[in-house]
Parts: structure tokens; sequence; C-alpha cells
């Protein structure tokens, strides 16, 4: 489908998750800065640091995900398939941000979280460990410095390195739309080129492969 055309209402699409504690510090630091209003963002497990904050789950878009993983909403807070990708708030959305499970130290992870954008067409910023993008891009894919300064994937401090990464972020949300809209046009062959070569890859040998020991 041909996703280059959409105009969109937000410019990041944000899954808190897990609340760990870099996730709620960037869930505050984006409330602070008013940037929420900029982001469909979903707050799926009581945050008690953030309390003042609505969470916001994607309720009405069950029936409109992506993958077709069974799923499960309970007392309307907590989606019980890591899989989920809701179609309508992806799509109405440019750019992900995605918190890698374990970003601090120099052991490289990724997991399905990276898949995600790939598969829905989004570029991403990611807050892993240093030189994760490095290491995706060994993978043969292709990362976004037309939108980001990608120098962050450099930095071993783990919090300058979070912090880096906000800054960036709250330099797009001061963008408008249009202008976001422009960024996402320019690297959209990008886009397509990921989603193929993500599906033309043996993806369980691929995912065991991310956790060999060696």
């Amino acid at each position: 489908f041909d996703l280059e055309k959409i105009n969109r209402n937000k410019h990041f699409y944000f899954v808190v998750g897990n609340p760990k504690k870099e996730r709620i510090k960037a869930l505050l630091y984006f409330y602070s800065e008013n940037l929420l209003n900029n982001m469909n963002w979903s707050s799926i497990y009581p945050i008690k640091e953030a309390s003042e904050i609505t969470p916001k789950v994607f309720e009405d878009d069950l029936n409109y995900n992506i993958c077709t993983n069974e799923r499960e909403l309970v007392h309307g807070e907590v989606l019980n398939d890591d899989n989920y990708i809701p179609k309508k708030i992806v799509e109405d959305s440019y750019i992900s941000i995605i918190f890698e499970v374990d970003p601090r130290g120099l052991n490289r992870f990724i997991d399905e979280k990276i898949l995600k954008p790939i598969i829905s067409l989004h570029p991403f910023i990611i807050y892993g460990n240093p030189y994760t993008l490095d290491y995706i891009r060994d993978m043969g894919f292709e990362t976004f410095p037309e939108i980001f300064d990608e120098s962050y994937d450099e930095i071993i401090d783990d919090d300058e390195r979070l912090e880096f990464i906000l800054r960036q972020i709250e330099n797009i949300c001061n963008l408008s739309v249009d202008e976001v809209h422009e960024l996402y046009n320019k690297v959209y062959s990008k886009l397509v080129k990921n989603r193929e070569l993500f599906l033309s890859m043996d993806i369980k040998k691929e995912y065991e492969s991310w956790f060999e020991i060696s």
C-alpha cells in the first residue's frame, strides 16, 4: 500500500509498554515540554510517576491490527500481545519511538520492537545499546540521518545518549506536520526497501541468530 501520500495528524508513535525508568523519564519529559500532543502514545500500565497524565490505549483500533496474532484487552488497560500493531494509529503518525528492553551497557540487543516500524513503513529513533544502529545497518537495513542526528548511536554514556535522543525528538516535534510529511517522503524509498528486505528474510532463523552465544 502507498502511504507516501497520506497526510497524518501526529509526528510520532510511542508505546511505553513496561514502565522502566528510561521510558518513564521520556514520557515525563514529553509531558513537561508539551510534546505529547504531537504523538499517538500509549501507557498500557499504570505509571504512578505520571499520574497526572491520562493514559491512552488504542482500544478503538483493536479490530485493525496489522498483525494477526491474538490480543487481549484487560480492564481497558493491558494489551497482552507483544506483536500488536494498531494499523489506524500507526498510519496516523510518521515516526516510531523505540525503547529497547535493556538499553544500558555495551551488549547490543534488539527484539521485535525494531521490526514493527519496518513492517509499518515507519522511520524510527531507538534508545538501545550503543551502536545499535550500526548493528541494524549491518543486517542490511537503512536508518534515517535525514531526520535525526544519528551520532546518538555512538554515545557510550546511557544517560547522555537518552538526553540526546529526547532532544532529537523535541526538534522534530517543533516542526509543522507538513514539514514532517516532507521528511517522511524523502525517506519513503528507504522504508519500502527495509520492508522488502524484512519480508525476504527467514525471520525465525534471523531472530534466533540475534540470541546466539558465540
